[in-house]
């Protein structure tokens, strides 16, 4: 898992203490997801110190077919609504490639990166959330870090490796919001976004360079 233990933690216990923490099993993986950002994982592959979090919180990994909100006054089963949240489905198609850039915004919901896509294309992710992304976080044999990248329809950011896919919901401005002026100004300029990986995932790039070859 490419996620630091100090930030996962932080997730899990930011959702828990919010809104609720959705967490749920399929039949090789777990999923964990709040307000803005989903996680699946194969279950079996979760380093200790990650699992020993999920089990603070849950008492065990759910079972395959499970689905709970965890909140602070207990645990409530839910409906099969975790489509939504199946961050290694959600990743696949066509992936757009976008970039970090130097911006950073702060609003009173706190401190955002600027990401820009090749088509001009602005969305914002949480600043903590990027700071706890590492390739140095994973395990041997798990693959490198892909990402961030849209999914085809450009309404979620995506980071990946082997073992488990990242997704979160990225700010974007209210079509009636003054934010939108910004975001349609900035989109026309070309804010330098620095490259943090390859455009498509793998087994994409894989064929390109056999091509190129």
């Amino acid at each position: 898992m490419f996620l630091k233990t100090s930030g996962f933690k932080r997730l899990l216990k930011e959702a828990y203490k919010g809104r609720g923490l959705h967490i749920g099993g399929t039949e090789n993986t777990t999923i964990l997801a709040g307000s803005y950002w989903a996680i699946e994982v194969f279950s079996h592959e979760i380093p200790k110190e990650k699992l020993a979090a999920i089990i603070e919180l849950f008492g065990r990994l759910p079972n395959p077919g499970e689905r709970w909100l965890l909140t602070k006054d207990g645990a409530q089963s839910e409906l099969d609504i975790y489509d939504d949240y199946r961050a290694m489905e959600n990743i696949r198609g066509l992936p757009v490639k976008t970039n970090y850039t130097r911006l950073l915004i702060s609003t009173g919901g706190g401190t955002f990166r600027v990401l820009q896509a090749g088509n001009g294309r602005i969305d914002l992710i949480d600043e903590t959330v990027r700071e706890m992304i590492s390739q140095e976080e994973i395990q041997p044999g798990h693959g490198k870090l892909k990402g961030p990248f849209l999914n085809g329809r450009e309404d979620r950011v995506f980071f990946s490796n082997d073992n488990m896919a990242l997704q979160i919901f990225p700010t974007r401005p209210s079509p009636t919001g003054h934010s939108l002026e910004l975001f349609e100004y900035l989109e026309a300029f070309d804010l330098n976004g620095e490259d943090n990986g390859p455009d498509v995932p793998e087994e994409d790039s894989e064929e390109e360079e056999e091509e190129d070859a």
